[in-house]
C-alpha cells in the first residue's frame, strides 16, 4: 500500500482578476498569518476540491472569484488538476495534465455521488490515486457495510481549527452521531491493518428477523388451510369402497380388456384379409366380364361369315334378285356384267370348294367359342355367387368390430381409467396428510426461532490491542518530542464510546484546548508515520488548521488555550524534520524560528507594509 499523492498547487480564480494561488511542497509546509488573511480559507478551498460537500465560505476577498484549481501529483510523478464551481457545490472535472495546461487538456467528469461518470466519482477517483478499490466498511452491528469514501479517511486526514480542539475522539466525526461510530471505527481499522470488512455476512434486524419469521408462520397458515380443503374436495370424490376392492375390480376389468383388443386385434387382421380376397375376386369378374364381352362380339362375326358363305351357294336365281345389291366377290354394284361374273365363279367348282372348306373352320371355331363362353359364364357366376357371400361376411365382422367390440373396450378404457382416478385420489389425500404434518412441523420451529429472536447488541470492530498500542507508540513519540507535560505513557482507550487516547492515565479530552489541539496533531501526525512505516493505505498528506492557535480574537482566553512556547518551538522543529515521502500543511499564525523557516515551504501572510504577501488574495 505506498500508492499515495500530496497536493502541488492550489489556484482560485474569477474574470479579470487575478488568479490567487499557493505552491506547496513535499514534506512541512507551513502557511502563517493572522485572522482574517485567508488561511482558513486556503483549507475550506483544499477540502472542497477533494470531494468535500460545501463550499468555501464567502469572504470579502473572495468576490468576483468563481472557479477553484487544486494541482496533485502522484508518488509515480503524475499530475492531476481537480476542478469544481466555487460558489454553487458541482462535480469535480479532472484533467491529467498540470493546471497551466488544464484548459488544453482532455478532462473527464467526477460526480460527488455515485453513479455518475462512467460509475466513478470523485471519491473513487481519489481512492484509485492511493490504490485503493472496492473496499467495504462495517456500519453496525448487524455487519450491514457501505463501500469506503475518501471522506472517511478525509475525517481523519484534514482537519479543521474546530475540530483539533474537540474533547472527543479523532476518530469519531461527532460524539452526538453515534450511529457513525462503527463506520469510522472500521475506517480507522481498515488504515491501521489494510483489512476490510468485504467478507462480513449481514444479520437481520429484530425487526425486520421478527416480520420475516411472522411472515413465514403466515405463508403456513395459508398451506395449511388450503390442504385441508383440498382434503375435503377429494373426500368427496372417494368412491365408497376400500381400495382393495377399486384394486380388484381393475384387474378384472383390465382382464376383459386384454381379451376384448385380442379379438378386436384378430377381426382386423380377418378383416384386412377379407377385403383384400374380395377385392381380387371382384377384379377377376372384371375381367371376365370384358372377356365375355368380346366372345360376343366374336361370335356375331363368326355368324355373320357363314351367312355371307351361304348366301353364295344359295343359286343363280338369288343373284338375279340382287341386281341393286354390291358383288360379293368383287364389292362393286352388281350390273349384268357382275351377274355373269358371279354365275361363271359359282359354277367354277375350285371356288365354291374353297367356300365350303372356310365356312367349315368357321363353324368349328364358332363350337369351340361357345364352350369357352359357357365356361367363362359359369366362372363369373360362381364367383358372383362368392363375391356376394364374401361381403356379407365382411359387413358382419365389420359390424362386430364398430359396433361390439370398439364400444366394449372404450367403455372398459373408462371404467379403468376412472379407477385408477379413485386410486389417484387416495394417494392425494395421503400425500396432503403428510404435508399438512410437515407445514405443522415447521410452524412449531419457526415459533421456537420467534421466542429466541436475536438480541440487540452493541456493534463490535475487531481491532487487535497490540495494533493500537503499536499505533500509541507513534503519537507518544511526537508527544515526547514536544516535550508534553507530565507525559509518562500513551495508551488507546478502545471503549466503544470513548475511543480514543489516554496521556498519562488521563482521557486527553480531560485537558484544556491548547492541550487537546497538541495531542490531537499527534494523533493526526502519528497515523501518517505510522501508515507510512508500515505499509498502510493512507493518502499520503494531512492538513491541520491551527493546531497552536487555539483562541481567536473574538474568543475569551482561558486557562490551557495557549500552548507553552517551548513546546511551540519543538512543534516547528519537528516540522523540519519531516521526510519527503509525505506531506504536512499547517495553517496557524505562529511564526517558527528562522533556521526552520530555511527547512521547510514557509508562507506568511502578513499586514506588514514590507510584507511579501497581505493573504491569499493579496499577493
Amino acid at each position: 500500500m505506498n500508492q499515495r499523492f500530496y497536493i502541488e498547487k492550489l489556484i482560485v480564480v474569477g474574470q479579470g482578476l487575478e488568479n490567487a494561488s499557493l505552491k506547496f511542497s513535499k514534506g512541512a509546509n507551513l502557511i502563517v498569518g493572522s485572522s482574517d488573511t485567508g488561511k482558513s480559507y486556503v483549507y475550506q478551498c483544499i477540502n472542497y476540491l477533494l470531494g468535500g460537500g460545501d463550499c468555501p465560505k464567502n469572504i470579502p476577498e473572495s468576490k468576483g472569484y468563481s472557479e477553484a484549481y487544486l494541482q496533485i501529483r502522484t508518488n509515480d510523478d503524475i499530475s492531476y488538476t481537480i476542478h469544481r464551481n466555487l460558489k454553487i457545490p458541482s462535480k469535480a472535472n479532472i484533467s491529467k495534465s498540470i493546471f497551466e495546461r488544464y484548459s488544453a487538456s482532455e478532462k473527464f467528469i467526477l460526480g460527488e455521488k455515485s453513479g455518475t461518470f462512467d460509475g466513478e466519482n470523485i471519491s473513487e477517483f481519489l481512492l484509485k490515486l492511493m490504490g485503493v478499490r472496492d473496499i467495504s466498511m462495517k456500519t453496525n452491528a448487524e455487519n450491514k457495510t457501505r463501500k469506503l469514501s475518501f471522506r472517511d479517511i478525509a475525517q481523519l486526514t484534514l482537519i479543521d481549527e474546530s475540530r483539533v480542539i474537540t474533547e472527543g475522539s479523532p476518530v469519531y466525526s461527532s460524539m452526538n452521531n453515534y450511529n457513525r461510530f462503527t463506520v469510522e471505527k472500521s475506517v480507522f481499522k481498515y488504515l491501521l491493518t489494510g483489512i476490510s470488512d468485504n467478507g462480513l455476512i449481514e444479520q437481520e434486524e429484530k425487526k425486520i428477523f421478527e416480520s420475516k419469521i411472522k411472515g413465514k408462520i403466515e405463508f403456513i397458515e395459508e398451506l395449511l388451510t388450503a390442504k385441508n380443503q383440498t382434503i375435503e374436495k377429494l373426500q368427496d370424490l372417494k368412491l365408497d369402497i376400500s381400495s382393495e376392492e377399486i384394486s380388484s375390480r381393475i384387474t378384472r376389468l383390465l382382464e376383459v380388456l386384454e381379451s376384448s383388443t385380442k379379438r378386436i386385434d384378430d377381426l382386423t387382421v380377418k378383416r384386412e384379409n377379407d377385403f383384400n380376397e374380395l377385392q381380387k375376386t371382384k377384379s377377376l369378374n372384371l375381367q371376365n366380364n370384358e372377356l365375355l364381352k368380346r366372345f360376343y362380339l366374336l361370335r356375331e362375326h363368326y355368324k355373320n361369315d357363314l351367312n355371307r358363305l351361304n348366301f353364295i351357294l344359295e343359286g343363280e336365281y338369288l343373284f338375279k334378285q340382287l341386281i341393286t345389291k354390291d358383288c360379293p366377290i368383287c364389292g362393286t354394284l352388281m350390273d349384268e356384267d357382275h351377274l355373269k361374273c358371279l354365275a361363271d365363279n359359282i359354277e367354277n367348282k375350285e371356288i365354291g370348294l374353297s367356300i365350303k372348306i372356310e365356312g367349315k373352320k368357321i363353324e368349328l371355331k364358332l363350337i369351340a367359342l361357345e364352350a369357352t363362353i359357357l365356361s367363362t359364364e359359369n366362372i363369373k357366376k360362381e364367383n358372383d355367387i362368392l363375391i356376394n357371400k364374401m361381403q356379407i361376411d365382411l359387413d358382419s365382422l365389420v359390424k362386430e368390430l364398430n359396433e361390439v367390440l370398439l364400444p366394449l373396450r372404450k367403455n372398459f378404457q373408462t371404467q379403468v381409467t376412472q379407477l385408477i382416478d379413485y386410486t389417484t385420489i387416495e394417494n392425494d389425500i395421503d400425500s396432503a396428510k403428510k404435508d399438512i404434518a410437515s407445514l405443522f412441523v415447521d410452524r412449531s420451529k419457526l415459533e421456537q426461532d420467534l421466542k429466541s429472536k436475536p438480541k440487540k447488541e452493541e456493534a463490535k470492530v475487531d481491532l487487535d490491542y497490540q495494533i493500537l498500542k503499536s499505533f500509541s507508540e507513534y503519537v507518544e513519540n511526537f508527544l515526547s518530542s514536544w516535550k508534553f507535560p507530565g507525559l509518562t505513557s500513551v495508551e488507546f482507550n478502545d471503549n466503544h464510546k470513548i475511543f480514543d487516547l489516554t496521556i498519562s492515565l488521563r482521557g486527553r479530552n480531560s485537558h484544556g484546548k491548547g492541550v487537546r489541539a497538541l495531542s490531537y496533531s499527534a494523533f493526526t501526525f502519528g497515523l501518517l508515520d505510522y501508515c507510512i512505516n508500515e505499509s498502510k493505505p493512507h493518502s499520503g498528506f494531512i492538513i491541520i488548521d491551527s493546531p497552536l492557535t487555539t483562541y481567536h480574537n473574538n474568543q475569551k482566553r482561558e486557562n490551557g488555550d495557549e500552548i507553552a512556547t517551548d513546546m511551540q518551538e519543538l512543534f516547528f522543529k519537528n516540522l523540519a524534520e519531516v521526510p519527503e515521502d509525505r506531506q504536512i500543511i499547517i495553517l496557524d499564525n505562529k511564526i517558527p524560528p528562522s533556521d526552520v523557516i530555511d527547512k521547510i515551504n514557509y508562507i506568511q501572510f502578513s499586514s506588514d507594509p514590507d510584507s511579501i504577501r497581505k493573504g491569499f488574495f493579496q499577493n
